[in-house]
């Protein structure tokens, strides 16, 4: 029976294997079939083919979610193994996104005899060449920033927040936190905060707001305590600790803010 295994989201987003019945080992890890740049992905995924079925083991440290189309996402524990129906997404971490896909045998047998490992330009690939720009913009445009914050607004546009901008902003946010690890000042603050968020962003996009809500509040008061009276002051646009720090705090407040439960 041959079948796709696609990455949705994550910095390998855009990957795939083609498989026909054999074993795959996805992970960080020597062997693995498909072989992820997700830092927070620790173990493997194991697919196997018995009894006519793809079946998946969580062979990870975490507790993931699987979501079979049209229900609501169930957890899957360390060491659970269980069917990988059609359409069926399987996560494991905050940022890497699986599906199973079944295919049609005349999209060719003999190419699909062996697992065949397909990766596009990601999202990361993107990402990391537009920074250099951002980077150089944020430098540029610091002034302007400064005396736009300072100034009194009755009533703001933005923009419309999507699922999309949300995942781009948390990937923005771990890489300034994980760059921040080793700073004297912040980095024990970093690491807490950068395991809360991957923690609350897990539950957000597994449904479980609450748990999400509460873990992004604790994120939240853990990077204020390390800011102190940095908050409230203008971003320097250097994008050094200090912003970074700060960049999380305003993320993981806005997200707060967008879970906070209604009365």
């Amino acid at each position: 029976m041959p079948a796709l295994i696609r990455i949705l989201e994550g910095p390998d987003a855009g990957m795939e294997v083609r498989v026909y019945a054999q074993e795959v080992r996805i992970g960080r890890g020597v062997g693995c079939t498909l072989v992820l740049r997700d830092e927070q992905f620790n173990g493997q995924l194991r697919v196997t083919f018995e009894r006519n079925t793809y079946w998946v083991k969580n062979e990870t440290d975490e507790v993931g979610y699987s979501k079979a189309k049209n229900s609501p996402p169930e957890e899957f524990p360390p060491n659970d193994k269980r069917i990988w129906y059609h359409e069926q997404t399987v996560q494991v971490t905050a940022r890497t996104l699986l599906q199973l896909a079944i295919v049609t045998e005349d999209e060719g047998e003999d190419e699909l005899a062996a697992a065949i490992v397909r990766r596009t330009q990601t999202p990361e690939d993107v990402r990391r060449k537009r920074n250099r720009l951002y980077l150089f913009v944020t430098l540029a445009a610091a002034p302007l920033a400064v005396f736009l914050f300072l100034q009194p607004a009755d009533a703001p546009d933005t923009p419309a927040e999507t699922p999309t901008s949300v995942a781009r902003q948390f990937e923005d946010v771990s890489d300034g936190l994980r760059a921040t690890e080793r700073d004297p000042k912040y980095g024990r603050s970093a690491t807490l905060a950068g395991t809360l968020l991957r923690n609350a962003r897990l539950n957000e996009v597994s449904g479980r707001r609450e748990r999400a809500y509460t873990e992004y509040q604790l994120a939240r008061d853990e990077l204020a305590r390390a800011l102190g009276d940095l908050p409230t002051s203008p971003p320097s646009g250097g994008g050094g600790p200090d912003d970074r720090i700060r960049v999380a705090h305003a993320f993981a407040a806005g997200r707060v803010v967008a879970l906070t439960p209604p009365r």
